[in-house]
């Protein structure tokens, strides 16, 4: 095989291992993000507002606690489709 060949088959193989790898680094990358928003919604939120409370900053936790709970009420659920 001619050295022009090979370099171009060789350019050929990396483009399309970038793509192959580079869509599985942005998959990989949208289930970290939406693992990470779920631990947060589920596990650090009530941590820290469990933190606030035994603080003694209830004037704060309760007015946090009702502006969340109402923007949650109000914000329109987002469906996804694939």
């Amino acid at each position: 095989m001619r050295k022009e060949g090979k370099t171009m088959l060789e350019l050929i193989f990396a483009v399309m291992m970038l793509s192959v790898f580079g869509r599985l680094f942005a998959f990989g990358l949208r289930a970290t993000w939406g693992f990470a928003r779920l631990a947060a919604a589920i596990i650090f939120l009530p941590i820290v507002f469990g933190a606030v409370i035994l603080s003694g900053l209830l004037r704060i936790a309760f007015p946090v606690l009702a502006i969340i709970g109402l923007v949650s009420l109000i914000r329109p659920r987002q469906i996804q489709q694939q």
